[in-house]
């Protein structure tokens, strides 16, 4: 499934990529429960975040240190940037994940999302894991 970054997003993403500014805001990395299609009409708003035992959203921090973001990299005409640190989560309950969505921390506008085009159940009797690498790239338009 593709990644959609809604209309909503599109400028604040521009800025953040264009200006590096003072304004940049911490990310929220949430894993959602229903069964929804990401689309560019999105707030966020159109998810309904998880809520297993054990869950709390991800914060990825919003500089260019340490266990956070690192210095982008271009390779191929793609700039990648990689978070060092993986999102994982532990569930200590049952309950089926169908994707995730970011959110800016401060202004509460959506990001991006993503689905994972069908459910995954996480057991908690199995202390089910997931994780998440988070990464951007930019691509030639």
């Amino acid at each position: 499934m593709a990644i959609v970054i809604p209309d909503a997003a599109k400028i604040p993403w521009m800025k953040r990529m264009l200006y590096d500014n003072a304004g940049s805001e911490n990310i929220s990395l949430r894993l959602f429960k229903t069964n929804v299609t990401p689309a560019d009409s999105d707030t966020a708003g159109s998810y309904t975040v998880a809520d297993f035992t054990g869950y709390s959203n991800f914060t990825l921090t919003s500089t260019q240190s340490g266990s956070t973001w690192p210095v982008p990299t271009v390779s191929s005409n793609k700039g990648t940037a990689t978070y060092q640190t993986t999102a994982t989560w532990t569930a200590t309950t049952d309950q089926t994940i169908y994707g995730w969505y970011m959110v800016f921390a401060t202004s509460g506008t959506i990001a991006a999302s993503q689905s994972f085009g069908a459910g995954k159940p996480l057991v908690g009797a199995n202390s089910d894991q997931l994780s998440i690498i988070p990464r951007l790239q930019l691509d030639d338009f």
